[in-house]
């Protein structure tokens, strides 16, 4: 697009037709995909829960699924531990059960000023990345409540 086309108001507006048309398909899209892999999933876990039940009566840990005489795909139980993610509640408490602990604090102002200081240099030091895009706002509803009134 050359610099004679973006500053062309019809140009800009054709894009902005298309651009509102591709966000309207991609989210009806996302949504039909949100269904279905709900209902999937679902049915997913179901068909999970029992295989891990054999598992756990068997005493097995792993089965192989076999064609014509070949391994083509093993299921294996295993056991993932996930920590969920830190919050300032999380570091807060840390701190002032370490602090307690270390007696660091006789002056009860002090030791709150402390972890507040802490805290707040810890939401300062949080890397912020602004990106800019564009947002839709669909005003045909307010449109078409006009026009009935």
């Amino acid at each position: 697009m050359t610099d004679e086309e973006e500053n062309n108001k019809d140009v800009i507006q054709d894009k902005i037709i298309k651009y509102i048309k591709t966000d309207d398909i991609m989210k009806k899209k996302s949504k039909e995909f949100k269904d279905k892999n709900k209902v999937l999933k679902e049915r997913k876990d179901k068909m999970e829960d029992k295989i891990i039940n054999y598992f756990n009566k068997q005493g097995e840990t792993k089965i192989d699924i076999i064609d014509n005489g070949k391994i083509i795909t093993q299921i294996i139980k295993t056991e993932n531990i996930v920590k969920k993610p830190i919050t300032i509640e999380l570091i807060q408490e840390c701190i002032i059960n370490e602090c307690k602990k270390e007696k660091l604090f006789s002056d009860k102002k002090k030791f709150i000023s402390f972890v507040e200081n802490t805290l707040n240099m810890i939401e300062d030091k949080r890397p912020i990345f602004k990106k800019t895009v564009l947002k839709k706002k669909d005003v045909r509803t307010r449109i078409r409540k006009i026009e009935i009134d």
